[in-house]
């Protein structure tokens, strides 16, 4: 397994998104605001180097960081 090169918020952010929930159900159980999930999922699509949430989701998935 690599060096996990995100943070813990994102990483339970993609945990929830591999979980099928979309922004809004996430923001409610995290107590932020969407924008503020999508902003994680934006950071993670671009740290991971994917073209999208759910390739983010696969690769993560694959390295055994979620």
């Amino acid at each position: 397994m690599a060096d996990n090169p995100l943070a813990a918020r994102e990483r339970q952010v993609l945990t929830f998104t591999a979980m099928g929930k979309t922004a809004a159900q996430v923001a409610v159980v995290m107590f932020l605001s969407e924008r503020t999930i999508n902003f994680h999922i934006s950071k993670v699509v671009a740290k991971l180097g994917a073209a999208n949430k759910t390739e983010a989701v696969a690769i993560a998935i694959r390295a055994g960081w979620i």
